[in-house]
């Protein structure tokens, strides 16, 4: 197709979208600047439309198709002959890569002893059978102000104080330093809240908060010099792993394009498998898409976000609001925001609820004694409980309890479990030679 001047490349891109049906393209532009202008133009369009496309030049110096052909038909017949040969193999290529027999061999050679990331919680893990999957997309539902952020954080810190760990934490609702404090307040052993970790990395010259009636359920009274002894102990132990916690805030990435290439440089240059988090979906975008209907760019981030997972094989962990009609009701999937992206898009679909919304709880609420969000808040330390909604080549409906002790920003994973069937057995895991082992 000839385009009779760089000028009518408008006039090749819509003559394109009239098909239906696109074969692969291959571009053959002058090589100067407005045949480059307008290769690049074209490339830009075919990127968009998923259309398949290769770009060749003309054999000898500066000829075009016109000029080869009034100098020698046969060599223009073998280039384009060989152009189109080029592009058979590529397509062959393609086609090979997704048969059976080449994803086997993709599967043998990066199995590894470990295919799952542990959360750290053991509870959790023994119900989803060692922890989170690689190439799953997990989501994590609760309503407003419940610790979800916070809890997984916790599961952060954990995966990234494993020697091989790796996290990448894209949190769009808090900032860097926000994040810093919980993880310090985390890892005090119950003794710094986050407005002592604020004052003592300011140097402020007031003493750190005291154990008053609002932390009256801390273990110990401590002094604001002990305090301090606290705080540098809980920031060795956060450098000792520092390196493996990447925190990317709103300001560098809200697109889920922007996600996948921090995803793709921080896997290059550390060649590890890491628990992607994003905090939370409400707040992610499509980049300079726009949609008049946010249901349809949820749909498209649902589906951006399976391609990150699968095409990385990697788990990606997403936080979701909860619909506010379903803050006093045990937790289903229809109580997710965008439910119906959610139920068929996650593999592993989990909620953080009180622990007295479970219709089997001792501590469920009556006629004569409601319930009342405000109210459970306000128990130090509050009880709270993870239910497992959706597993995929797993059980759904398994609880396990927590105390949450929230101005200490650390989850305590109880002893008793609810709705576990069997915690005792042992996790087994694929090695290299393809035999199990426990």
């Amino acid at each position: 197709m000839a385009t009779n001047g760089t000028s009518n490349t408008e006039l090749v891109i819509n003559a394109i979208k009239s098909r239906h049906r696109i074969p692969p393209m291959i571009m053959c532009f002058d090589d100067d600047e407005s045949g480059r202008n307008n290769a690049a133009k074209l490339v830009e369009f075919f990127k968009a439309s998923n259309i398949a496309f290769m770009e060749v030049k003309m054999p000898g110096q500066g000829e075009d198709a016109n000029e080869l052909l009034k100098r020698d038909s046969d060599a223009l017949k073998r280039f384009v002959g060989d152009s189109i040969g080029k592009v058979r193999s590529l397509l062959s290529e393609s086609v090979q890569k997704s048969s059976l027999t080449h994803l086997l061999g993709l599967y043998q050679a990066r199995r590894s002893p470990n295919i799952y990331l542990p959360s750290g919680f053991p509870h959790l893990d023994r119900i989803i059978n060692g922890g989170f999957h690689a190439g799953h997309l997990i989501m994590l539902g609760a309503q407003s102000s419940l610790g979800k952020s916070t809890f997984v954080l916790q599961i952060a810190n954990n995966i990234a104080a494993r020697p091989d760990g790796l996290v990448i934490f894209f949190s769009l609702e808090m900032i860097a330093d926000e994040l810093l404090e919980k993880s310090i307040s985390m890892r005090s052993g119950r003794v710094l809240c986050q407005d002592d970790v604020k004052k003592i990395a300011a140097d402020d010259p007031r003493d750190p908060v005291q154990d008053d009636d609002i932390y009256s359920y801390s273990e110990t009274k401590r002094t604001a010099d002990e305090k301090i002894g606290v705080y540098f102990d809980a920031s060795d132990k956060l450098y000792e792993y520092s390196d493996n916690l990447h925190v990317i805030g709103i300001a560098d990435a809200r697109s889920t394009a922007q996600m996948s290439g921090y995803v793709f440089n921080i896997m290059m240059a550390t060649g590890r498998v890491p628990l992607v988090i994003i905090d939370h979906l409400q707040m992610v975008g499509r980049g300079g898409e726009h949609y008049q209907d946010r249901r349809n760019e949820i749909d498209a981030i649902m589906l951006d976000l399976i391609a990150m997972a699968k095409g990385f094989n990697i788990p990606v962990m997403v936080i979701s609001e909860l619909n506010r009609g379903s803050y006093d009701k045990d937790v289903s999937e229809s109580a997710f925001k965008e439910s119906s992206s959610i139920e068929y898009s996650a593999d592993l679909t989990l909620a953080l609820q009180f622990e007295c919304l479970d219709p089997q709880s001792k501590n469920k609420p009556t006629a004569e004694n409601p319930f009342n969000a405000d109210e459970e808040k306000c128990t130090k330390p509050r009880h709270m409980q993870l239910k497992v909604i959706k597993q995929r080549g797993g059980e759904g409906g398994q609880r396990v309890n927590y105390d949450f002790w929230a101005a200490y920003n650390e989850f305590e994973e109880l002893d008793r479990a609810n709705h576990v069937a069997d915690v005792s057995t042992p996790i087994v895991s694929i090695t290299k030679k393809g035999h199990r082992s426990k």
